[in-house]
C-alpha cells in the first residue's frame, strides 16, 4: 500500500514488480529478500515532470494493458 504525498488517511493497494540483479546464489538473495520486508520509500516523480519520451512510453503501456481487458485489437502503433 502507498499514501499520497501529504495525505495521512488513505492508503491505496498496489501492485508491483521488482526487477533485480545479484552476483549472490539465487535462492540465499531470494531468503534475505523476502525475510526482511523492511518498508522502503520509493519517490515518483508527477507525471507533469516527466519527459515527453517517458509520457509517450507510460501512454503505450496503458493502452496495450486496456486492449488486452476488452479484448481489443491494440490501436497503437
Amino acid at each position: 500500500t502507498f499514501r499520497k504525498l501529504g495525505d495521512t488517511d488513505t492508503q491505496i493497494k498496489a501492485s508491483v514488480q521488482i526487477i533485480s540483479a545479484t552476483t549472490e546464489d539465487i535462492q540465499s538473495f531470494m531468503l534475505k529478500t523476502f525475510t526482511r520486508r523492511i518498508p522502503m520509500t520509493i519517490t515518483l516523480p508527477p507525471l507533469r515532470q516527466r519527459t515527453l519520451e517517458e509520457r509517450y512510453l507510460l501512454l503505450e503501456s496503458f493502452i496495450r494493458e486496456e486492449s488486452v481487458r476488452l479484448q481489443k485489437k491494440n490501436i497503437y502503433q
